[in-house]
């Protein structure tokens, strides 16, 4: 007699000694590399994104966060330059919309307004269906006839817009969001400036996330400040004068150009190789340049170099105390002092986290006068 017998998959990567003094069991992290971040290639990068969900207060296994590989060109201490895959933690649209409605004065959204659509073409190069080359792919051969040159057409609406609401002072206020445009916004494959597979086939729907994130942050300015969704995610680029001014190559918008700012800081990586949060070392000549041509401003998390130094690990033991005790603050006075007090005590870049989740109690205290 034939029994059926369920095959439990090992995990695909290791379980780390980090996982488990977070709390983390073993069959919990089997879970969150192989279904809810089956892409993320190392356990450090797992466990970045775990730490931003702990410090957000989030569900890690909602996966309101994407574990995104960046490729960019790094320069050692010796000044070779090497290409090297760097593991990022961006929030996707959820989150924005989760914080919003947490601070209880979120008022729903209008539908999505569009521009006309226009159809945009990219010269795809001989044999290439998706464009792209890997940066330490080797250069192409040449062939000796010329193949007939192959078009990219991509249909897609030049704009489009959300207008959210907010509650202010008892009144709903709406908060038009700013017209996003699709050619100054859209993903490109690898190195080329065509578009990647998901912006080519839901060009609506990757634009729509894009406007509504845009939108909640001009709604909620306090709350989110300048964070970016996935579908905003950066481009990774050198840091040498030439690179910083030279232009983005997109079609129709030739004035969109890159601007230089440093690499994101780093929250934490696994204690087993380099311990508690650590920040980015500045020698490795990165820029992060979102899509738009609009620089990074805060809150994306990097893997740092092997050697960088770790901070005190007290200080995210007391943001994970201080974030557990805000709800327990009964008044707008007692959340400023303690405001006070943990800027002079935090790093800045945990104070931020801390800073965004105190706005958010501070409006829910002054919606109840």
């Amino acid at each position: 007699m034939s029994q059926n017998v369920a095959v439990v998959e090992a995990a695909r990567l290791p379980y780390p000694e980090a996982a488990a003094r977070m709390g983390v069991e073993s069959s919990a992290w089997q879970t969150l590399v192989n279904a809810t971040f089956p892409t993320a290639r190392t356990a450090e990068g797992v466990i970045l994104a775990l730490n931003y969900c702990r410090a957000r207060n989030l569900d890690v296994f909602k996966r309101p966060v994407h574990i995104v590989p960046i490729r960019t060109k790094l320069k050692s201490p010796d000044g070779k330059e090497y290409w090297a895959d760097l593991e990022t933690v961006w929030p996707g649209i959820n989150e924005l919309r989760t914080t919003a409605h947490r601070t209880g004065l979120y008022a729903g959204s209008d539908p999505a307004e569009w521009g006309p659509d226009m159809t945009s073409e990219w010269e795809l190069p001989s044999g290439d269906d998706d464009g792209g080359d890997h940066p330490n792919a080797p250069p192409r051969e040449k062939k000796a006839a010329a193949a007939p040159v192959r078009m990219l057409k991509v249909v897609h609406p030049e704009w489009c817009q959300i207008t959210v609401y907010r509650i202010v002072q008892g009144q709903r206020v709406a908060f038009p969001g700013p017209r996003v445009y699709w050619l100054e916004t859209y993903a490109t494959a690898g190195k080329s400036d065509r578009p990647n597979e998901m912006w080519k086939d839901r060009s609506r729907g990757q634009l729509e996330k894009c406007a509504e994130a845009a939108a909640l942050r001009k709604a909620f300015p306090e709350e989110l400040g300048g964070e970016h969704i996935v579908e905003e995610a950066p481009r990774m680029v050198d840091v040498t004068p030439a690179a910083a001014a030279a232009p983005q190559s997109r079609p129709d918008r030739s004035e969109i150009s890159a601007k230089a700012k440093p690499a994101a800081k780093a929250i934490e990586v696994s204690k087993e190789d380099r311990s508690a949060p650590v920040q980015a070392k500045p020698a490795a000549e990165t820029v992060v340049v979102l899509n738009g041509g609009e620089t990074l401003t805060h809150g994306k998390v990097v893997l740092p170099p092997a050697d960088a130094k770790p901070l005190d690990e007290s200080a995210e033991e007391k943001l994970r105390h201080a974030l557990e005790a805000l709800p327990k603050l009964s008044s707008i006075e007692e959340i400023r002092g303690a405001r006070q007090s943990l800027k002079a005590e935090l790093p800045a870049d945990q104070f931020a986290v801390w800073n965004s989740e105190s706005y958010s109690r501070e409006k829910q205290l002054q919606a109840r006068r």
